[in-house]
């Protein structure tokens, strides 16, 4: 699978693939949930077994897609705000621009 930098996505992208991120992660947190009740069962009626221990294996999935999740939202947040700051500088600067232009044409 292609690998892709979070910095260079556009902010649709970005909201998108956290939306998706977001949705996936509540679904295995809710999924490896399910497996810990079902092997605590199983542990009561025969004991110690491998299926005991299915869930562990699938925490570090959920802890790694959590935190692509955090990464992702951050960065539509810091992308968000830069889009912020560039709006006001580009309007800051037409708005100076424009008021230039009208002193200039009342001298």
């Amino acid at each position: 699978m292609k690998k892709e930098h979070i910095e260079k996505m556009s902010i649709q992208e970005l909201e998108k693939k956290t939306k998706t991120y977001k949705m996936a992660t509540i679904v295995l947190n809710i999924l490896v949930l399910i497996m810990f009740v079902a092997s605590f069962f199983n542990y009561q009626e025969s004991g110690l077994s491998f299926p005991v221990f299915m869930p562990f294996f699938f925490v570090p999935m959920v802890i790694i897609n959590r935190m692509t999740f955090l990464k992702l939202q951050k960065e539509l947040k810091s992308s968000q705000k830069g889009l912020k700051i560039k709006v006001f500088f580009d309007y800051a600067s037409f708005d100076f621009v424009r008021k230039n232009i009208l002193i200039r044409l009342q001298h």
